[in-house]
């Protein structure tokens, strides 16, 4: 699903988009999610961190809502110290 989210962000313009895979985790039900041999899970933890402008950030709640049917949602306000785009890549 993370995928889906991720060419939704690029095609609305997001400013930069991160996606973190855990290698443990546990959520609401306290159940273990964990990359070991003996608990091999498919559903292991998943972080997006979403980089832009807070007006850019309110546009897309609409769409995450719809789309994230479990898990978290935090928000936090950041400061970027350095930003830059090479046109070349």
């Amino acid at each position: 699903m993370y995928i889906h989210i991720l060419e939704m962000l690029k095609n609305d313009g997001m400013a930069e988009v991160t996606v973190f895979r855990g290698i443990a985790g546990f959520g609401k039900h306290s159940h273990f999610h964990t990359t070991s041999i003996l608990q091999l899970s498919t559903d292991l933890p998943i972080l997006l961190e979403i980089a832009d402008l807070e007006e850019k950030i309110d546009k897309i709640k609409p769409k995450l809502d719809e789309i994230i049917t479990q898990g978290l949602i935090t928000e936090e306000k950041i400061k970027i110290i350095f930003y830059e785009y090479d046109k070349k890549t």
